[in-house]
């Protein structure tokens, strides 16, 4: 991921690299001493290694939610530029894919035809490059947040993680068709014992939510 250019001004370092995170759909953390800031629904390590994936079945579960967005999705999302170097300006238009689309219908029945709306970024970008990689950020950001799916699980799971991919068994064809990633994982250890509750939404594709070619265009 290379930015141009962006400004830190007044604000505390764990203040602009939250900034960064919301921009970019990504995620900011220290390991080991070391800063990492890698984008989020890869399902990828940090090194850019596939994490492989886990299955999990409906009677590894004490209980579970599934929930579909209660919001309209926007199938576009547009963001402005104004490049000061090139005296240019214009916005970027990028759209859902027609294979994401599909995917939408199979987490959620209720979807029927492609949506048309626009979500307009506010932020106004320093080039094209930037505001495109904004654009596809949210774009991605609405693709995973389309349905949900929490389960708590009756043995805790040291294995599961943030960004592994999961494949889920035992609930409605809506649930088990859909392609998901963990998001979080939370770990509980008491008197009663060892649990985990994982929270996962849908999984991107590796081209993003745009699909590829069809992710935007320019209107000057």
């Amino acid at each position: 991921m290379t930015v141009a250019h962006i400004d830190q001004t007044g604000e505390s370092d764990a203040s602009f690299l939250t900034r960064l995170s919301q921009r970019f759909d990504a995620l900011a953390t220290v390991k080991s001493g070391r800063l990492l800031f890698y984008k989020i629904g890869t399902g990828q390590s940090v090194m850019g290694q596939p994490l492989g994936g886990v299955t999990l079945r409906r009677g590894d579960g004490d209980s579970h939610r599934f929930n579909f967005a209660d919001r309209e999705h926007s199938g576009q999302v547009k963001a402005c530029y104004y490049d000061t170097a090139r005296r240019e300006k214009g916005e970027v238009i990028v759209r859902i894919s027609e294979t994401e689309w599909r995917r939408n219908k199979t987490a959620n029945k209720s979807v029927t035809d492609m949506p048309d709306t626009i979500k307009t970024l506010r932020h106004t970008f320093p080039n094209k490059d930037d505001a495109h990689k904004a654009a596809q950020s949210a774009l991605d950001k609405i693709a995973r947040g389309v349905a949900t799916f929490t389960l708590s699980l009756a043995h805790g799971r040291p294995e599961l993680i943030p960004e592994l991919p999961a494949n889920v068994i035992g609930w409605k064809p809506e649930i088990d068709g859909s392609d998901w990633l963990i998001t979080r994982v939370t770990h509980r250890l008491s008197n009663s014992g060892y649990v985990s509750e994982v929270e996962m939404e849908l999984r991107l594709f590796e081209e993003g939510a745009g699909g590829g070619a069809n992710t935007g265009e320019d209107v000057m």
